[in-house]
């Protein structure tokens, strides 16, 4: 592997888009608006809360995203970070949003780099603030990160993006047989529970009720075996 390299954020990052200070007329519907409350484990989640397209030229003012672009919550929570990958969408206080020069830095890798517990120190350890925790853009732009050439950020950005996909599979997977047993639960116990099923206390047909500390009684519908 290549010798890594230190530099201050501000040496690699391109554009700090920053409208914190501002507060933007929200609306029911329209272009979507990326606060801190949807940025969570590494993605923006669906945002409910919007702008009226009449208003994006006027509010949009100090910079505009870009695909890949990352967005940092800057407080309340402190430290998460995604990428964006749909520029039609509005951007919210605390956050700033970086885009890395194109010939020292990837951004997915400014992302997971800022996941990891590197990143993450660099920001709390630099945060102020009493009723709010959060970094200022000042000092988070003299925040420093080492980088390896940026084939190699690339390569590691692959990986990680690969296994993140295999989590978010799993989780899906997982997800979807929760309600498969959800369903057969239902059917089995509610929707076709038998009438001559009998009502006992659950110390009959168990050897052992306890939590480690006390025994405790209970009861339990009985009946046939499940359909």
């Amino acid at each position: 592997m290549s010798e890594w390299q230190e530099y201050l954020l501000e040496d690699v990052v391109e554009k700090f888009i920053d409208y914190r200070g501002k507060t933007p007329k929200k609306t029911d519907a329209g272009i979507p608006l990326v606060t801190a409350k949807v940025v969570k484990a590494g993605k923006i989640l669906p945002p409910n809360e919007f702008i009226a397209p009449e208003d994006y030229d006027s509010w949009m003012t100090r910079g505009l995203p870009e695909i890949d672009d990352v967005v940092l919550t800057t407080e309340a929570p402190l430290g998460e970070v995604a990428l964006i990958k749909d520029k039609n969408i509005a951007l919210a206080q605390r956050i700033i949003t970086l885009r890395g020069k194109r010939d020292l830095l990837f951004n997915p890798f400014l992302k997971f780099y800022f996941q990891n517990e590197t990143g993450q120190h660099e920001l709390q350890s630099r945060a102020s603030g009493t009723t709010v925790f959060g970094i200022k853009a000042s000092v988070l732009k003299k925040v420093p990160i080492e980088l390896p050439p940026l084939s190699e950020q690339k390569s590691i950005a692959a990986v990680l993006s690969s296994l993140d996909d295999k989590i978010d599979l799993l989780h899906r997977q997982n997800q979807t047989l929760e309600a498969m047993a959800a369903t057969l639960f239902r059917q089995w116990f509610v929707e076709e529970a038998q009438e001559d099923w009998e009502e006992v206390a659950l110390e009959d047909v168990t050897s052992r009720i306890t939590d480690g500390a006390h025994v405790s009684p209970s009861t339990v519908e009985v009946g046939g075996n499940p359909p």
